[in-house]
């Protein structure tokens, strides 16, 4: 039995393709929030070059579907009632029809796996993509660098949420 009311859990998440000039690697940022408090934020390199925008976005995307997963089963863990869907929202139009559309095909063979791990999650009602504009996501700020009026909109919408 649950010790408290459920709270809805929140990520946003971004990538900057190609980020890492010497390496070619993408950057994916996450900001996860339960209820309006943020509780994990992250800025990591990607294993892996990506070709595409739609390819580091979707391994940005895997990222989150795990991270979701983890922070439903650690507050199950906390007595928790965790049963409606994880929001992440994504600001990559491409890849938010290919993860929540059952219609669409992978054209993109070098993201098969974070493809299929997303739309699993999507179809089981585990997470619930959303598109958003990219001034609004604010992991957008974990993934590039932002002018400051910009990144104080960021931060002063976060705060105010």
């Amino acid at each position: 039995m649950p010790l408290i009311q459920e709270l809805e859990i929140s990520i946003f998440t971004d990538s900057d393709h190609g980020h890492d000039k010497i390496t070619g690697r993408s950057i994916t940022g996450i900001l996860v929030m339960v209820g309006s408090t943020p509780v994990i934020w992250e800025s990591k390199r990607q294993s892996s070059v990506q070709l595409s925008t739609y390819g580091a976005e979707f391994v940005a995307l895997k990222r989150a579907v795990s991270v979701a997963e983890e922070i439903r089963y650690t507050l199950r863990s906390m007595g928790v009632r965790v049963t409606k869907a994880t929001n992440i929202y994504e600001d990559n139009q491409s890849v938010c029809i290919s993860s929540t559309n059952p219609g669409t095909t992978l054209n993109k063979k070098n993201v098969a796996l974070a493809y299929h791990y997303v739309r699993e999650h999507q179809a089981n009602g585990v997470v619930n993509i959303i598109k958003i504009p990219s001034e609004d996501n604010f992991a957008d700020a974990f993934t590039k660098g932002l002018n400051s009026n910009v990144h104080g909109n960021h931060f002063h919408n976060l705060m105010s949420n």
